[in-house]
């Protein structure tokens, strides 16, 4: 793809979860370029590997604007980028007219599509989003440009809000600035061109910061960050727009002492705690109105306008917190998670894996039991986490449930999942999912538990490899479908006790000589032959299978008895009580019967000497129980 469509695409994924599709009149947005990036000359159709948007009755009919040179808006590469419900792509290209008038004809109208439509001018992007309204069949719409200026006094910082939250390995710094050009020309600083020239907005954060991660609508290459110090270059467009970023600061000490070297032409100053939670103090600051973020109440601090900048010196209360399990190791490692007493009613119950990997990475989802005991909700009290979830070191893509936002679930700058609660009594499930790039065939997966944790269960899809474990125990593999999974499964796992998993692909192997294979294909063929002329010597029928009964449910069948016969050991070993083996073993049985009839085969056949009253299967005539299915049958014929 080339460096424009590319930052349309950023551009998409970045605003397309904020964008409804009932407000079609979005604010100009900003389109990320690429480092010396230049105006392309893209074409419809000329990269194949991203598609057309989708088509339709709709039109969409646009102008540039130059409020200052109406000529430069001609002649300029206009590129629609598409962005429909499943998340495919779509790319169109055209060219302004002198007067800077450009059109898409026969485009989806849509309103659960996303468009972005955008040019670049003197090196910077500049682009609109919206989406049709419904019933809408022709959408207008107009990009300003103007000449870049490299002035930066008029440039205000209307307010900053430093946000403080307890998190897993520390405190979670937020800071926010509302940066406002009030002039007619974007504002783009070139800092090879122009040397010495100082930044739009400049910030350093306190020196034990860490982790600083850039939030979105902040990944812009005009931002900068060296060391602890964070600068923007621009561009800036006429009107307002907000940089966002995050960090974590070490909280081994109370009270802390930070401070922060604020940007010139800074409005007020607003730093937020959680009630209950870090107490900020410092000269100048006084208190000011409550509010509330996520569901959760804050206290604010204000600090009035300062013109020059300064620094900003504060000294944070952190309340004390007894660990039940432990905290950070001297390597910052998790081992517990943090939290008073009362986190005591929070228990993990199970974890199941379902693993996948292929050539390029491991997918892996998981389920995660809690339980809450007596029979209230669960809160953080001093808003430190309730329990903080390590996630292997190369984890991408995570993604969550619905189910799982709604426990107060929180990515943490250290990496870790944090959940802030309120959680509701009894059992909830935690759903996420991840994956991890692999660079060689063999694969080692790693994973960790602040909690003591009773049953850890791993199910690997059997895509041709070995799966090792010095913790986990094999189990019989299972089917679903027609896929098969090795299982393996530990129990009493320790809070923070790394569990490995290796995954090794098998080897193919090596190729025959042709002669050789060329031999073994003749012999397979001569007693194919002599196995299918057996029924006409023998003078019996041959048996019948139905044709009715794919191979995946015969995988499945198989699957459902190795369980019942995994159960059977469990109650020997004293695993499980009589009654649970029990319950579970007729409710696989009757899983086996329903298979069976949806393969087409009896439910039950007739009871003979030699099958099984249950599944039809034969059976040892001297044997009290099927192999097969697992039901009694002494007495039966």
């Amino acid at each position: 793809m080339n460096r424009a469509a590319l930052a349309l695409a950023t551009l998409a994924l970045g605003l397309a979860a904020g964008t409804a599709s009932g407000q079609p009149n979005a604010a100009p947005a900003t389109l990320h370029p690429g480092a010396n990036a230049t105006t392309p000359d893209v074409h419809p159709g000329a990269n194949a590997t991203t598609p057309d948007v989708p088509s339709g009755t709709g039109r969409i009919r646009g102008r540039i604007a130059h409020a200052e040179r109406p000529a430069a808006a001609g002649g300029l590469t206009v590129v629609l980028y598409s962005l429909s419900p499943s998340g495919s792509p779509g790319l169109r290209t055209s060219l302004s007219d002198e007067d800077g008038s450009f059109a898409f004809d026969g485009v989806s109208s849509d309103p659960a599509t996303v468009y972005m439509v955008g040019t670049r001018a003197a090196g910077i992007p500049y682009g609109i989003r919206f989406a049709f309204a419904p019933g809408e069949a022709e959408r207008s719409v107009e990009i300003p440009i103007s000449d870049p200026d490299a002035d930066t006094s008029r440039i205000r910082i209307e307010s900053s809000r430093i946000r403080i939250d307890r998190g897993c390995s520390g405190l979670v710094v937020n800071e926010s600035y509302e940066l406002v050009n009030p002039g007619g020309r974007t504002v783009h600083v070139d800092p090879e061109a122009l040397d010495g020239q100082p930044p739009i907005f400049s910030v350093t954060v306190p020196a034990a910061a860490h982790a600083i991660q850039l939030l979105p609508g902040s990944f812009d290459p005009g931002l900068e960050i060296d060391g602890t110090t964070l600068s923007f270059w621009g561009p800036l467009r006429p009107g307002a727009r907000s940089l966002e970023f995050r960090y974590t600061l070490p909280a081994a000490a109370s009270p802390l002492a930070a401070r922060w070297r604020l940007p010139r032409n800074i409005g007020r100053v607003v730093v937020e705690a959680a009630r209950g939670g870090v107490q900020p103090r410092a000269e100048g600051l006084r208190p000011g109105a409550p509010t509330e973020r996520d569901g959760r109440v804050y206290a604010t601090w204000v600090r009035e306008r300062r013109p020059d900048g300064d620094s900003l010196d504060l000294s944070l209360e952190i309340p004390a917190t007894q660990p039940e399990s432990g905290g950070l190791t001297d390597s910052g490692r998790l081992t517990g998670s943090g939290r008073p007493t009362d986190s005591g009613r929070l228990t993990l119950v199970g974890v199941r894996l379902l693993m996948e990997l292929d050539d390029a990475a491991l997918e892996v989802d998981e389920q995660i039991e809690i339980e809450v005991a007596g029979g209230e909700s669960l809160s953080a009290r001093d808003e430190a986490p309730l329990l903080c979830l390590e996630l292997p070191d190369a984890a991408q893509g995570l993604q969550f449930s619905q189910a799982s936002l709604s426990l107060g679930l929180a990515p943490d700058p250290s990496g870790a999942l944090a959940i802030y609660g309120p959680l509701p009594p009894g059992r909830s499930l935690l759903g996420l999912g991840y994956r991890i790039a692999v660079e060689d065939a063999a694969v080692v997966f790693e994973r960790r538990f602040p909690r003591a944790l009773p049953t850890l269960s791993a199910f690997v899809a059997d895509t041709g490899l070995t799966a090792e474990s010095d913790r986990l125990h094999r189990r019989r593999p299972v089917s679903s479908g027609s896929r098969t999974y090795l299982h393996l499964e530990g129990f009493a796992l320790e809070p923070d006790e790394p569990v490995d998993l290796s995954l090794v692909p098998l080897q193919k192997p090596a190729a025959m000589p042709r002669l050789a294979l060329a031999a073994i294909v003749t012999l397979a063929a001569v007693a194919s032959l002599g196995v299918l002329a057996a029924p006409l010597r023998s003078g019996r029928p041959a048996p019948v299978t139905p044709a009715s009964d794919p191979g995946g449910d015969s995988l499945e069948l198989d699957g459902v008895y190795g369980v019942i016969r995994d159960l059977d050991d469990d109650l020997e070993t004293g695993k499980i009580t009589a009654e649970d083996h029990a319950h579970r073993r007729d409710a696989l049985r009757a899983q086996a019967v329903s298979l069976l009839r949806e393969a087409g085969k009896p439910a039950a056949a007739p009871v003979t000497a030699a099958t099984c009253p249950e599944c039809g299967r034969a059976r040892d005539p001297g044997a009290r129980f099927c192999a097969s299915c697992g039901a009694r049958v002494d007495g039966a014929g």
